[in-house]
């Protein structure tokens, strides 16, 4: 293949990711196991269904709660804890 008049293997043009690029690496399983906990552990957060996924200190949350109170509270609670980023909050509110 050619780029601007030069060869190049096709590796080099389109490298292929690393064989782990696709895991999360330990430290963000640990902060996705942190978050959850503390949400867990909320009262006011009882009935939400609430999946935490966690990439590069960026915890996303993403599931169904019963009222925009639960929405903030979720995402309060994920800022708090220690060695967050970023919080990116995808819960719906689901009213009846």
């Amino acid at each position: 293949m050619t780029r601007g008049g030069r060869w190049y293997p096709a590796a080099m043009l389109n490298p292929p990711p690393p064989a782990h690029a696709d895991r999360p690496s330990p430290d963000d399983v640990l902060l996705a196991v942190a978050v959850a906990d503390r949400l867990a552990g909320e009262a006011s957060l009882d009935g939400a269904e609430i999946v935490v996924d966690v990439h590069n200190r960026v915890v996303i949350l993403d599931g169904t709660v019963r009222s925009a109170y639960m929405r903030l509270v979720a995402s309060d609670l994920a800022w708090r804890t220690t060695g967050v980023f970023d919080v990116s909050n995808r819960l719906h509110v689901d009213v009846p």
